[in-house]
């Protein structure tokens, strides 16, 4: 047997494509990258052995047509991104799926050599009752699989078809503007485990008097990145008020309002801690803001050890049942489920795009390190910085001439008041909230 031959079997067997397999996600896995489809090609190698040949034919369509209809969906999606927005999960599993249909074909053309594993043998008494319930169980897995992986490709495709496509900074932060400047120029980012969507009445509204932008935090949504911390995030609100300001001519003597939500309000500080000497005119607008010198997050304290288990057994193989999300979010739209309308007054475009970024492994990777830098090394603006600069929200000195803190207290119905969210996904709060914020940035 020539050598040809012999390295020809030995890519063919089943062993040897399992170990490659494995030592394949491992990379990926090192790489924090998803492995979603790297299970799923395991899986295929090892139980295709258990499988009749004369059934084979039967699955044929499973085993090389959904992973050629999601890698389409997956490159569609990637293209009318841009290549920044394309991230190593999306490469990850596209990788994966070629590598699903060259196994098929592997297996398929493996040819016939006498191998105990996988002749057709009796089986023993009391085996093919053993066998019937695996099957039973592996088809039922795989018809639930089937339906999550092509309710995430349809789910991305009326992702496309119904939101607008983000720029790019020169760091590949994602950003979305709204509005004509009125020599002015507003930043915004989101709170801690919140998609830039969140902040989409907050946008409408205040485009009506400026220029509004929003953006995905370091490593979040569609923007890259891999040291989620408040100095990376101060550094990409800079990138992109640099990238806006430069698209306008004359914009050296506009009023830049940098600001946010919650956890993007102390991002805003950092921000003027770094930068304010970079610009003539700066000022810091936050929508029930978190404190300055808060060295400790009350969601990562109860919730941190969840995001490191989430961050290191589950993001790994998201994208696998991701589309069990999108399933279930569009059956709630469309039975108009109560709690669904009542936490989220969005339209089903804006809730398209507040929804994206949580279908994907990088959120919950990005977010469960962010909240353990913000535990355990903590590199925000100190409170003294922030007393020193005027930019507390405390309520001896929450707002300045130069900062707004609108606190969601403060934001009431004859009935309510508004929340730490409501703030902004309820639309009335949201238009409040915003006319206080017009009437600030106005000159």
């Amino acid at each position: 047997m020539g050598v040809g031959s012999r390295i020809m079997r030995w890519t063919m067997d089943w062993r040897a494509q399992a170990l490659t397999l494995l030592a394949l996600c491992c990379l990926m896995l090192l790489l924090q990258c998803s492995i979603s489809w790297g299970l799923l090609c395991l899986c295929e190698v090892l139980l295709c052995r258990s499988m009749p040949k004369k059934r084979w034919v039967c699955v044929d369509t499973a085993l090389v047509g959904l992973p050629c209809l999601v890698f389409i969906s997956y490159l569609v999606f990637g293209i009318a991104q841009g290549i920044p927005g394309i991230s190593g999960d999306l490469l990850s599993d596209m990788f994966f799926m070629v590598a699903a249909v060259v196994i098929r074909i592997c297996q398929h053309y493996r040819p016939a050599h006498p191998d105990a594993s996988d002749s057709d043998q009796a089986p023993a008494p009391g085996a093919k009752g053993f066998r019937l319930c695996g099957r039973c169980c592996c088809g039922g897995c795989a018809v639930i699989l089937t339906i999550s992986l092509l309710a995430q490709s349809v789910g991305m495709l009326v992702f496309l078809g119904q939101s607008p496509r983000p720029a790019y900074t020169r760091t590949a932060i994602a950003y979305w503007c709204k509005g004509e400047p009125n020599n002015s120029l507003v930043v915004l980012e989101p709170g801690y485990l919140a998609s830039p969507g969140t902040l989409y009445f907050v946008q409408e509204a205040l485009a009506q008097s400026t220029r509004v932008c929003i953006y995905d935090p370091v490593g979040t949504g569609f923007s890259g990145g891999q040291d989620p911390n408040f100095r990376s995030d101060a550094a990409a609100m800079k990138d992109v008020v640099d990238s806006e300001l430069a698209k306008h001519a004359g914009s050296d003597s506009w009023l830049v309002v940098v600001g946010g939500h919650s956890r993007g309000h102390l991002s805003s500080c950092r921000f003027w801690v770094d930068y304010a000497s970079s610009y003539d005119r700066l000022a810091l607008l936050a929508f029930d803001g978190s404190h300055c010198g808060q060295t400790g997050c009350s969601t990562c304290s109860d919730f941190g050890d969840v995001f490191t288990a989430l961050r290191i057994f589950v993001t790994p193989f998201w994208t696998l049942f991701s589309g069990l999300l999108r399933l279930t979010l569009a059956l709630a739209q469309l039975m108009r489920e109560p709690l669904v309308q009542a936490e989220f007054d969005y339209p089903a475009p804006a809730l398209l795009q507040l929804a994206e970024p949580y279908f994907w492994p990088k959120l919950w990777r990005s977010q469960a390190l962010r909240g353990e830098a913000w535990l355990k090394s903590y590199d925000g603006p100190a409170y003294s910085q922030c007393l020193e600069q005027r930019l507390t929200a405390s309520s001896v000195d929450s707002s300045s001439p130069h900062h707004l803190y609108i606190n969601a207290g403060d934001i009431c119905t004859p009935s309510a008041c508004a929340g730490h969210m409501s703030i902004l996904s309820n639309r009335w709060y949201a238009n409040v909230a915003s006319a206080k914020a017009a009437r600030f940035i106005a000159p």
